[in-house]
């Protein structure tokens, strides 16, 4: 073989291992771009979850406090109905002990 051709394998040897390496290097910077591009995807989403849980939590706590207020409403309206219940038969109860009490002293 040629001593010409010998040095033109050689060149496209070198040229191929170049090529190579460069497409290495390429694809190593495609994959961390790839992984920092996933981290931030991640990162985001996490974000939005914590997001998430958070306006469901004060949902949460906003409806369980119109509840209670609810509830209270309703108690202090049943509170308030047996205490006029108990004033009312307290006057009868008062009535009916003065009653008996008058009728002893005659």
């Amino acid at each position: 073989m040629p001593e010409a051709l010998i040095k033109e394998i050689k060149k496209a040897e070198e040229k191929a291992n170049k090529i190579g390496e460069k497409a290495s290097d390429e694809a190593r910077e495609i994959i961390e771009e790839a992984r920092e591009k996933a981290k931030v995807i991640v990162s985001e989403a996490e974000e939005e979850v914590d997001n998430l849980i958070e306006g469901k939590r004060r949902e949460g706590e906003e409806e369980a406090g119109n509840k209670r207020k609810e509830l209270e409403k309703g108690l202090k309206k049943e509170v308030n109905e047996i205490k006029e219940r108990a004033k009312k038969n307290m006057d009868d109860t008062v009535r009916l002990v003065l009653g008996r009490i008058l009728k002893k002293e005659k």
